[in-house]
């Protein structure tokens, strides 16, 4: 069956001289893997450029109903990244990004909700001209809405501190490790009900990169297979 949908590249791997095997996250199948073939035909809308991770595609597919490995037949860039691909902080934010969601979203449902945070995170990092430096943890604490591990909302003053196993606010701090203090579980409440004030709470790169790195450690927590990341290290050293 050919079907048309958005997509969002998360992955490439070279299979031959002409040919590659793409990771996209679409707004109507979800994850597929596709093959794309002729990257040397000049008759061919595909080009290798096309497929830079997190490029944004319109892609006119074949879908085979019993998945695999599917084939694309048109595609077109959405939107031409302008400001990302020339400035290194962006950059380092959306490699990170990147990084996150081929690690944490395996599904092959759709959900469309969830393409259309992506697309917009990316638009928004791409557009914003001013402060971005914290755009990235606005990002890791909204996705977990459509995850399914989002923390729960019982932060009070009796319920300070945030148990990172069980995802929720508790009175004392737990017997395991995995657990933040009472600023980072207040900032933690904050970001989660008022994501947009993320740069008054992190206003300089320590603590920025503390939040960020214990909220990889909720995510390999509640996401199995959620391996180590390279990017956290490269983006504490760009966005000092």
């Amino acid at each position: 069956m050919i079907s048309k949908t958005s997509g969002i590249v998360f992955k490439t791997i070279k299979y031959s001289d002409n040919s590659l095997i793409v990771k996209v996250y679409t707004e109507v199948f979800g994850l597929r893997t596709y093959m794309i073939r002729g990257l040397n035909n000049k008759k061919s809308s595909a080009r290798k450029g096309a497929f830079q991770p997190l490029s944004i595609l319109s892609l006119l597919v074949y879908e085979k109903e019993k998945g695999g490995i599917q084939s694309i037949r048109e595609l077109e860039s959405i939107y031409p990244y302008r400001s990302i691909p020339f400035n290194i902080r962006k950059g380092c934010i959306a490699l990170f990004i990147n990084e996150v969601i081929y690690s944490a979203i395996t599904s092959e449902i759709a959900d469309p909700a969830l393409y259309h945070f992506l697309h917009k995170t990316l638009i928004e990092l791409d557009e914003t001209e001013g402060h971005f430096e914290n755009l990235h943890l606005q990002f890791l604490t909204g996705l977990t809405n459509y995850l399914g591990i989002s923390p729960r909302n019982n932060y009070s003053p009796a319920n300070q501190v945030f148990d990172l196993q069980e995802g929720i606010f508790v009175s004392q701090p737990p017997l395991h490790v995995n657990w933040l203090d009472e600023t980072l579980s207040r900032k933690l409440y904050q970001m989660t009900t008022q994501p947009g004030d993320a740069d008054s709470l992190f206003v300089n790169s320590t603590a920025r990169n503390e939040f960020m790195i214990r909220m990889i450690d909720y995510y390999r927590l509640h996401i199995p297979g959620f391996g180590e990341m390279k990017s956290p290290a490269i983006l504490s050293e760009i966005l000092t």
